[in-house]
């Protein structure tokens, strides 16, 4: 498996795979994702020629760099994809010299098991507009923890 910026060509096959996790996403408009690639904020994650998983951000001039969308196919999970996207992201924010990593996530999702086995701090929880929304925090500075 590899992880890498994304290219153009990549955006179709990271647009279909987040559509097919619409529920859990929420819809990810296509013009938002070629501008995270234009700006080197999507990297995928290949293996065969295939993209099996896509990772977004957000860098803020403040040293926080917000995930936003993390998504891996049904078939790759489980071996470890989602845990090099996010290494990935760890590593691209240190040599930026960002603070740390952001997050909202549904309450209710099992997702929120994958940030905590991560690393990841609950810093508080917030009412969303359709569900309750747990906010993660990961230190990425000189003093932080690995993934």
């Amino acid at each position: 498996m590899r992880i890498r910026t994304a290219d153009p060509a990549d955006l179709p096959a990271i647009k279909a795979l987040l559509d097919t996790h619409r529920a859990e996403l929420g819809f990810v408009p296509l013009p938002a994702l070629r501008q995270a690639q234009e700006r080197g904020w999507l990297c995928v994650a290949t293996a065969g020629g295939q993209v099996l998983g896509a990772i977004d951000w957000w860098a803020r001039r403040d040293g926080v760099v917000v995930l936003y969308s993390i998504v891996v196919a049904r078939a790759a999970r489980g071996q470890g994809t989602g845990r090099l996207l996010v290494t990935h992201l760890v590593n691209w924010a240190r040599e930026r010299n960002a603070a740390q990593i952001r997050l909202k996530c549904p309450a209710d999702l099992s997702a929120n098991g994958f940030y905590a086995r991560l690393g990841f701090r609950l810093a508080e929880r917030e009412a969303g507009r359709r569900r309750a929304l747990n906010c993660w925090m990961l230190p990425v500075g000189s003093a932080a923890a690995r993934p």
